[in-house]
């Protein structure tokens, strides 16, 4: 029950972190201004930056606004002195749509946090904040590990201008590759040079966020 426990309230915390942080970005008329960029700032016409990238208005102005989120979850019980450990990631996506259902604006984020814990639910130790990858943005340090050598928040920023002027049908049904065991990497020829992660969370919180658009 402890562990249970646990993973739930740690999964609770991490998604309200993400959505303070998804509301400072949230997509506003198909325009992403200065006052609702987050963590570098956001800019007009397009351009992408660390808080989501945007169109000038696919079919005009946006419609239709959605959050969705996945989460994962692991956790292993204390044994002996091992203390047992709580695992959770939180992916979500913020979206806009046209009245044609196309996306004007898209913002894709991910926070990942452990909590350990004692054999009888003694020494409980939690984070007491979260910081989203594109938060980290150069110190997340996935770019020295990169076959194409771009930073988390680079290669996601590329998957959210390939999704612009898309539907979510459109972008779900991009065909995915294997790559040295990896799973679910995008094959479209935009992302080849672009985008090397895997993409099935991002694909189902976009998924999420459009059935949850009002």
């Amino acid at each position: 029950m402890m562990k249970r426990f646990l993973a739930i309230l740690l999964c609770l915390m991490m998604v309200c972190a993400l959505v303070a942080c998804n509301n400072n970005g949230t997509p506003n008329n198909g325009t992403n201004g200065n006052n609702n960029g987050t963590n570098n700032g956001g800019t007009d016409n397009g351009s992408t930056n660390n808080g989501g990238t945007t169109a000038p208005g696919v079919n005009g102005t946006a419609a239709r606004y959605g959050l969705g989120m996945t989460v994962e979850s692991t956790v292993s019980p204390a044994e002996d002195d091992n203390d047992g450990k709580a695992e959770a990631g939180v992916t979500c996506c913020a979206l806009a749509l046209d009245t044609e259902g196309r996306i004007v604006s898209v913002t894709f984020d991910c926070v990942e946090a452990t909590a350990t814990y004692g054999s009888n639910g003694s020494n409980l130790t939690m984070p007491e904040s979260f910081t989203s990858k594109k938060e980290l943005g150069d110190a997340y340090k996935m770019k020295e590990y990169s076959s194409i050598g771009k930073e988390w928040y680079e290669q996601v920023n590329a998957l959210e201008a390939y999704c612009i002027g898309k539907t979510v049908s459109d972008v779900s049904s991009m065909q995915m590759k294997e790559v040295d065991g990896r799973q679910n990497i995008p094959a479209a020829a935009e992302l080849t040079s672009s985008c090397t992660i895997s993409c099935d969370q991002f694909i189902t919180a976009l998924k999420k966020a459009e059935a949850n658009a009002r």
